[in-house]
């Protein structure tokens, strides 16, 4: 994670000498990018907790089991999730313009 983060920021900055680019909207993309990865995640652990689609783990740290039934534990999860990707891509729409 912390090698995508720096080659993220490496590119950002890369883009700021490129094409002036002001570091806000620099901060703005990636927030927009980061945002709609979290929505895309929020809604696969939405649509799992309510039984719609059932995946395999892909990594485990331990003992993973698939979810079998519907989960409101996950469903919950996946509904805070979405909600907070939206904050994230809207901060991003916000912040764009300037």
């Amino acid at each position: 994670m912390r090698a995508v983060t720096a080659s993220a920021v490496a590119l950002a900055l890369r883009l700021m000498a490129i094409q002036s680019f002001t570091p806000r909207r620099v901060l703005a993309a990636i927030a927009m990018l980061l945002g709609t990865s979290i929505v895309c995640l929020g809604i696969l652990w939405f649509v799992q907790g309510l039984g719609i689609v059932q995946i395999e783990p892909l990594l485990c740290v331990s003992n993973c089991e698939p979810i079998s039934d519907p989960s409101m534990t996950w469903t919950v999860v996946g509904v805070v999730t979405t909600v907070l990707g939206i904050v994230l891509v809207r901060f991003g729409f916000r912040h764009r313009r300037t």
